[in-house]
């Protein structure tokens, strides 16, 4: 996966920009929260079957809700905080 500081400056211009105004580690909290927030958005968006789409969603949210951390989208939501 793309450094979550990369999808950042990619992909949240503007965010980016205004992530300078945070201290270093709220800056690279921000960045993770980002860029997972930025990974549910490409699922949705990208999944050429929205039903597929609205299932992979709903793992993401199961396993949040489980407190599992396999799920590597979850894994960067628990790195985020």
């Amino acid at each position: 996966m793309e450094d979550e500081a990369r999808i950042l400056a990619r992909c949240g211009k503007s965010f980016h920009l205004a992530a300078r105004f945070l201290d270093p580690e709220a800056r690279a909290a921000a960045a993770r929260l980002y860029a997972f927030c930025r990974q549910l958005d490409d699922l949705a968006d990208d999944a050429p079957d929205p039903c597929k789409a609205a299932g992979q969603l709903e793992a993401v949210h199961t396993a949040l809700a489980r407190g599992e951390t396999t799920h590597p989208l979850v894994a960067l939501y628990h790195r985020a905080f």
